[in-house]
């Protein structure tokens, strides 16, 4: 029998990328957002909001903002063909800007109605980049290796998911708001100059790959 062939020391570069970059994702956009959109709203709209004459309480306004991030669950398969069409790690980082002009809408909420509207497109880029990662480091994985290898993704999906309802909540209490957001912007800022500099710039882009196959 042949020997199991290592991952390169670029694999394990790539992969380690791709799971902090997932970590940053879970963390800050499926956490700070969520656990504080409450205390954001109480802030801006303490008597809550009326719209044609009905009063709509802080905690009815919370859910539906907060309903739409599960909303994008939906459109996975889409944002799988979006990966494959235009390539996954393109996807990554269109994402994450859009996810930062969210943070910074929250951060400095000029206007609220623009700062809500925003959430669901920042919640859609996450998903579109959760899929986008899942398909990259499956694709990154050897058949030898893949089940060693999509168990550390897990284990950063896990270590994300455990941690991202905390955040907001924890950082409250010693801490404003305002830094809150900041804190995870600059968290997403360190992951896309990561995930640039290690996939942009690599010349083994997974997404050029894919559509050199597809043609």
């Amino acid at each position: 029998m042949s020997p199991v062939p290592e991952l390169t020391r670029f694999q394990r570069r790539q992969i380690l990328t791709a799971c902090i970059t997932y970590f940053a994702f879970l963390t800050v956009m499926s956490g700070i957002p969520v656990g504080s959109m409450g205390y954001f709203l109480s802030q801006k709209l303490p008597d809550g909001l009326t719209i044609a004459g009905v009063a709509i309480g802080i905690a009815t306004l919370n859910g539906v903002i907060i309903s739409t991030r599960w909303a994008t669950g939906v459109a996975a398969p889409y944002f799988g063909y979006l990966g494959d069409r235009h390539g996954r790690e393109g996807v990554v980082l269109v994402a994450i800007p859009i996810c930062l002009v969210s943070l910074m809408l929250l951060t400095f909420p000029a206007s609220l109605l623009a700062t809500v509207l925003f959430l669901p497109l920042a919640f859609a880029a996450t998903g579109a980049s959760i899929t986008a990662l899942d398909a990259m480091v499956g694709a990154l994985a050897s058949a030898n290796r893949r089940a060693t290898v999509m168990s550390m993704y897990a284990t950063w999906q896990d270590v994300g998911s455990a941690i991202r309802p905390l955040v907001a909540y924890a950082a409250l209490e010693f801490t404003s708001l305002m830094l809150v957001y900041i804190g995870g912007a600059v968290l997403m800022v360190g992951a896309l100059a990561a995930f640039a500099c290690v996939f942009a710039r690599s010349g083994r882009l997974l997404g050029t790959e894919a559509r050199s196959v597809n043609r």
